[in-house]
């Protein structure tokens, strides 16, 4: 490059840097105008209130209820029509309306934390989505004081999540939560004082982490296929827990009917108190306490495994036919000659390894039933004068023992076969037949006769 070439770039680099130092001189003044600085954007709140995060985690717009963006008709104060994420911004006291009307699908719902209260006249409802609108969700705050029931879902797949329910019903037996759609979900809600039952879903539902308090009707109904877990159903008008598939580590307490009814299984559950029976009608007992309830501990049932059952005045396990007892610790269930500790109407049952200190009869099956390996002794009470074991006929009974009865260790009838058994203490009498004529092994009930007994021998000692 010669020296003329490199003189005129240097000029024209020159010309460019002062055309952009006037542009910047043009762009106004550099200092801050006079006062305190203020911020200019939108608060975290702002941006919360307006963004919600959906399942597949993808940011919406939220829309809040309000006369102008969601308007009410003549039966509720608002009216959602269009999918979509929606919030509360304030309490809501729609009078004698109904509070909110989902009337699309795919709606969310928040409450963000407000109340919705009703009058309590007619029927009306807090939040109602009827059973073409699935895929709801109702969360986050209180429904009180309606007519209806507090929270109507009745679409499949739908959710509601963190809310309390109270006082609805009084127009007629409105429920606190109604879920009846298919495949739905209750999780961490609470009922309390409603009309009606407290939380009901409807099939292969679940309902999770959830409180029913004094509510009219049963606490909590589930229908088949749906379960419950970690679930407190407490002083309400009828049964604790109605109907499911199952019950997992839920607590029953003080109902006026039963703790737990018509489920297929009870799992780590515990029925105190309850007017009636602990558990009725149920497939399954397993791992779970019945204690002091009015009826029996657990009655109609098949399975019972692995569980106590203590001062339940009605008896403590009633079997179906066919139904079995295994690994159960009984304490004082039933009284006099009422009531046994494992017994039912049920026949060809098998009750095997358990523990029983009775206060009515001990173990008392029907007929052709198997009793093996269990220990069985009085709880004292002065009004037992029943046996220890009864044997319906043609059962048999095997290496049980039998202590201080008041009346007879083993009472027989005809068709038993009795082998191998001990008894000792038991005031009326030991090896005690009834009716017909037992098959009953040796009875060895001195040290001497020892020597000569066999494998199928009985003793009294």
């Amino acid at each position: 490059m010669s020296e003329l070439e490199r003189r005129a770039l240097l000029g024209v680099a020159g010309i460019g840097a002062v055309a952009v130092l006037a542009k910047m001189s043009a762009a106004g003044p550099l200092n801050p105008p006079a006062g305190s600085v203020a911020a200019t954007g939108k608060t975290l709140e702002e941006i919360a209130n307006k963004v919600a995060r959906t399942d597949a985690g993808s940011a919406e717009p939220r829309t809040p209820v309000s006369a102008s963006t969601t308007p009410g008709t003549a039966a509720f104060a608002f009216r959602i029509t269009q999918p979509g994420s929606y919030y509360l911004t304030g309490n809501i006291s729609p009078g004698a309306l109904g509070g909110i009307e989902i009337a699309s699908p795919r709606v969310t719902l928040d409450l963000n934390g407000f109340t919705i209260s009703g009058s309590g006249a007619g029927t009306a409802q807090g939040v109602l989505a009827s059973s073409t609108q699935t895929s709801i969700v109702v969360k986050n705050g209180r429904v009180t004081g309606f007519g209806g029931s507090g929270v109507s879902v009745s679409g499949s797949s739908s959710v509601v999540q963190d809310l309390h329910s109270s006082g609805n019903g009084a127009g007629g037996s409105g429920s606190g939560i109604s879920l009846p759609g298919a495949g739905s979900r209750v999780d961490r809600c609470q009922a309390t004082d409603n009309a009606g039952v407290g939380i009901l879903v409807g099939t292969d539902s679940m309902i999770i982490a959830s409180h029913a308090l004094r509510n009219s009707g049963n606490g909590f109904s589930l229908s088949a296929g749906s379960s419950a877990t970690s679930c407190v159903a407490t002083d309400n008008a009828l049964d604790g827990f109605n109907g499911g598939a199952a019950c997992i580590g839920c607590v029953s307490r003080s109902n006026n009917d039963d703790g737990f009814a018509s489920s297929q299984l009870i799992d780590s559950c515990v029925a105190q108190s309850n007017g009636d029976d602990g558990v009725t009608s149920c497939s399954a007992v397993h791992r779970s306490a019945m204690v002091s309830n009015t009826g029996g501990g657990a009655t109609v049932v098949d399975l019972v495994t692995d569980s106590k059952l203590d001062g339940n005045v009605g008896g403590g396990i009633s079997l179906a036919t066919g139904g079995a007892a295994h690994r159960c610790v009984l304490e004082s269930n039933g009284s006099g000659t009422q009531n046994a500790s494992i017994g039912g109407t049920g026949s060809r049952c098998i009750i095997s390894h358990n523990v029983v200190s009775f206060g009515g009869p001990g173990i008392a099956p029907s007929n052709q039933s198997i009793i093996e390996n269990n220990l069985v002794f009085s709880s004292g009470l002065t009004t037992n004068i029943s046996a220890g074991i009864s044997a319906g006929p043609g059962s048999m009974v095997r290496n049980n023992a039998v202590y201080s009865a008041s009346g007879a260790g083993y009472l027989l009838t005809t068709g038993c076969v009795v082998i191998g058994n001990i008894a000792d203490g038991n005031t009326g009498g030991t090896y005690v037949t009834s009716s017909g004529t037992p098959l009953i092994g040796p009875v060895i009930s001195t040290p001497a006769s020892m020597a000569t007994a066999g494998a199928l021998s009985n003793f009294n000692v």
